[in-house]
């Protein structure tokens, strides 16, 4: 036989054997859920099986995304607690990417349950309130996983919960936006910053590719404004600078830099201009590791409230849990993620069902 189609393997007897080898296409399903009135719904967990099975969630604008299938016979269903969807459920012969698995969503008149309590749904939402971002799906599919290996033991599912939910505020990536812009203001301006400014601002820190880039632009721009240009009028000499933002940094923090007086002044120098030249020199004080260590449960409280509760701070919380976390149990964060996720304000941002309270923190 012609051997142009693939490997030729001899047999007695004169005749010869075409193996036929394929590959799987990898293709791709997709689809959007919406509303009867158009608007998107995000967080709807999206269920796929036949020729494998996986798992995803919409994003803010409805949309999600099986990659990289093989070709075979799918089934996608939606769910999200009090919704009622149609179809119930999409079957597709994929035989190449398709981008039409479209639902639409209908609120039930009666709440039964609260969306967070879906692994995935309370996932995204850590994402979205401390990373600002949407979760990619090797994370969403990480941190999920740590909460669903529990099945049904609520003390497990609890303690899973406080795991991963901490986890996104000590992450690398929370460190490099949140925690950077909380700490331009402490050590720049001498106080904390609000709920609104937190949010404007970390915008502009995490939109973009280069991250360094966006740091050192942020922190320019930073130093531009009336307020900050108002605390240090007329400090345009290296030294002058330094030493006053020093004495901020000494007086917001406790923590004296002075030793790094020269090498701050030789910073500010490298500038090509004052704006460049001041964010510099704040954008390495705030990089020292006793400032960092001085800020950290004050940090930690603060954003507790911007990230779950998406406020500012009360007077009285605020003061409260920063005295637990310095001087009762030191560094029992997981006490106080637990009192925030399981509090009743937290859970009503998304129904008004509460199915936790501060009592299982224990």
């Amino acid at each position: 036989m012609d051997d142009s189609f693939g490997d030729v393997g001899a047999i007695s007897g004169g005749w010869t054997l075409t193996i036929l080898t394929t590959t799987a296409a990898n293709t791709a399903l997709s689809g959007i859920v919406n509303m009867a009135d158009g608007t998107p719904l995000g967080g709807a967990v999206m269920d796929l099986s036949g020729m494998t099975s996986a798992r995803t969630i919409t994003d803010a604008s409805g949309h999600y995304s099986f990659d990289n299938l093989a070709t075979g016979f799918y089934t996608v269903s939606p769910a999200l607690a009090n919704y009622t969807f149609g179809p119930i459920s999409r079957s597709f012969s994929l035989t190449g990417s398709r981008t039409d698995a479209a639902f639409t969503a209908t609120p039930d008149a009666i709440q039964v349950s609260n969306p967070l309590d879906t692994s995935e749904y309370f996932v995204r939402q850590q994402y979205i309130d401390f990373l600002g971002r949407e979760s990619d799906q090797g994370g969403l599919d990480f941190w999920s996983s740590k909460i669903n290996a529990c099945g049904s033991d609520a003390a497990c599912i609890r303690q899973e919960r406080i795991e991963v939910s901490a986890a996104f505020f000590s992450s690398e990536e929370f460190q490099q936006t949140g925690s950077f812009i909380y700490s331009l203001y402490n050590a720049g301006l001498g106080r904390n910053l609000s709920y609104s400014e937190f949010s404007a601002d970390r915008s502009q820190v995490i939109n973009g590719a280069d991250l360094d880039a966006r740091k050192a632009a942020f922190a320019k721009a930073f130093v531009e404004r009336r307020e900050f240009a108002q605390k240090y009028l007329g400090m345009t000499a290296s030294d002058v600078f330094v030493d006053a933002l020093l004495r901020n940094i000494k007086q917001t923090s406790g923590i004296d830099l002075s030793a790094q007086r020269v090498a701050l002044i030789a910073n500010y120098n490298s500038g090509q201009s004052m704006s460049e030249s001041r964010s510099l020199v704040l954008r390495e004080s705030i990089e020292n590791a006793s400032f960092k260590q001085s800020e950290l449960n004050e940090a930690f409280v603060l954003m507790q409230y911007f990230g779950y509760l998406r406020r500012d701070a009360d007077t009285g919380g605020f003061d409260f849990w920063l005295d637990v976390l310095n001087n009762r149990v030191s560094g029992n964060y997981r006490s106080m993620v637990c009192a925030f996720i399981t509090s009743a304000e937290y859970q009503r941002r998304f129904s008004s069902i509460i199915s936790y309270s501060n009592s299982e923190c224990r």
